[in-house]
């Protein structure tokens, strides 16, 4: 349950009251607090005096644990100030009692989005002329593993012209203090702490040959770090330059089309096509990333020789608001876009090669209804490595959605969302996740999950629904209770279809 209350205009939250068949009792507060010149935040803690701990029952949502602790506990603070209009301060505290807290309480908000929340400070100063920012992250709980910060600052040029002229230059300098943590291990014998300052400048030119545009770049990158993989005290560089160029060329051509069929309706269509080519050539480093220690993207350099070809098709239509109305407004928007994108790998030692297919289509035939799909296609192993493909609709009283999701040999993932209004009182949802990887022997798939929702709007000034859920394995029946003239207020109970 959660009681709502509200202080005054700048203090308000919930109180959660929850009692659970196995592990008892449980209770926090959400806390939502606005400080004006000193920011807003929100501040939240949640207290369980776990029964299963003592009988042994498995009753987490971890497959194989019983509840690891009798006293479980998290404590989260989330705050942002903004010192002026270029400068502004976040960070957020986390402490919780054992790893499988949030995966247990707050499994569908949170967990499904970000198993272990983060440990940091932020200061951000960004200008249209440059950025920096200081991040200090750290590791408050030891069964989160983390590459801790203490602190990185980040110092950015952007793009910026050198002079009138059509040369321009970029500069973005990282000064780290690293330290790789693992799960379960004590701070003090945590030993992969390391210094790195990471430089890099980029000069580019712009040019146009003709209806093309081009730009040619070079840049260097210059690496310090203070040890190696092997932890010994030893400063060394790592260097290594980049080059390549990017051109484009747009085309575009008008059609005085005329089509008013099936409810789509076009007075003029434009088509433009863009086809653009990449290039980047980046040096081997003058130390392999396997004598470094990892800590993030920038110790994994390596030879790198790739060639990108992108072709975009844009479809915009012109129709008035009423056919055959001179005096109707004149609409225009996007029917289609497309791009397919070729990616060659040129390798030094072996002939070059087309790595992968990539592909992004977007159709709106109607105002009230879209369909996209993308896709990844490996050519060296043959195989679609992800795809994903979404409807929406949205007109009168029907909402629908669908979504398929595929990734190779991970997950098959059909999603469908169906909400009708049957009259202004009443709405009936049903909203289903259906996984077909997950095969079972008599089924050959297994339903993720299923929901029924049915509403009942203004029912004695309240707003009532009835929901069935159906979730791992386990069944859910709710009520709520929703004051219908303060729809903001309503509860995140139902489940709905969102795409990619």
């Amino acid at each position: 349950t959660k009681l709502r209350y509200h202080a005054n205009r700048d203090h308000d939250g919930n109180v959660l009251l929850d009692v659970r068949e196995n592990q008892g009792f449980a209770w926090g507060v959400e806390h939502f607090y606005r400080l004006h010149s000193f920011g807003q935040g929100a501040l939240r803690t949640y207290f369980v005096d776990d029964k299963c701990y003592e009988s042994g029952v498995d009753c987490t949502r971890a497959k194989d644990h019983t509840s690891p602790a009798e006293s479980r506990y998290r404590i989260q603070d989330r705050h942002r100030v903004k010192v002026d209009d270029s400068t502004s301060v976040t960070f957020e505290l986390n402490k919780m009692s054992d790893e499988y807290l949030i995966q247990d309480f707050f499994y569908r908000d949170e967990f499904e989005r970000i198993a272990f929340p983060d440990n940091y400070v932020s200061v951000v100063h960004a200008t249209d002329a440059y950025s920096v920012s200081v991040l200090n992250r750290y590791r408050v709980d030891e069964f989160v593993p983390v590459v801790e910060r203490l602190p990185e600052v980040h110092f950015d040029t952007h793009t910026q012209p050198i002079g009138d002229s059509p040369l321009y230059f970029r500069n973005e300098d990282t000064v780290s203090y690293l330290n790789r943590t693992y799960k379960d291990v004590p701070d003090s014998e945590q030993n992969e702490e390391g210094a790195r300052g990471d430089v890099r400048n980029r000069v580019s030119y712009a040019l146009k040959l003709g209806d093309v545009a081009v730009t040619p770049f070079v840049g260097a990158r210059h690496t310090f770090y203070s040890r190696d993989l092997d932890g010994d005290e030893r400063t060394f560089i790592r260097n290594n330059a980049e080059a390549g160029a990017d051109a484009s060329v747009k085309f575009f051509k008008v059609y005085d089309a005329s089509f008013h069929q099936w409810g789509i309706d076009i007075d003029q269509a434009r088509h433009i096509f863009t086809p653009s080519v990449g290039y980047f050539y980046q040096s081997r480093p003058t130390h392999d990333a396997f004598s470094l220690q990892q800590y993030d993207r920038i110790d994994t350099l390596d030879h790198e020789s790739t060639a990108t070809v992108d072709f975009e098709n844009k479809i915009q239509i012109k129709y008035r608001e009423r056919a055959n109305d001179p005096e109707s407004p004149v609409i225009m928007r996007e029917f289609m876009r497309s791009v397919v994108s070729f990616e060659f790998a040129l390798p030094q030692a072996d002939v070059s090669k087309l790595d992968q297919i990539l592909m992004d289509v977007e159709v709106h035939p109607w105002s009230w209804m879209s369909l996209s799909a993308d896709s990844r296609y490996s050519t060296e192993y043959a195989r679609y490595e992800e795809a994903n493909f979404d409807v929406s609709h949205e007109r009168g009283p029907l909402k629908l959605g669908f979504g398929q999701r595929v990734a190779y040999d991970q997950s098959n993932q059909s999603t469908m969302h169906v909400e009708w209004k049957m009259n202004p009182k009443w709405k009936i949802g049903v909203y289903e996740r259906y996984d077909f990887s997950r095969s079972d022997e008599s089924e050959g798939g297994q339903n993720d999950e299923f929901e029924l929702v049915l509403e009942r709007y203004n029912f004695y000034c309240w707003t009532v629904r009835l929901i069935y859920n159906r979730s791992h394995g386990e069944n859910g029946f709710f009520i709520t209770f929703t004051p219908s003239a303060f729809p903001e207020t309503s509860y995140g109970r139902t489940q709905q279809y969102f795409s990619s």
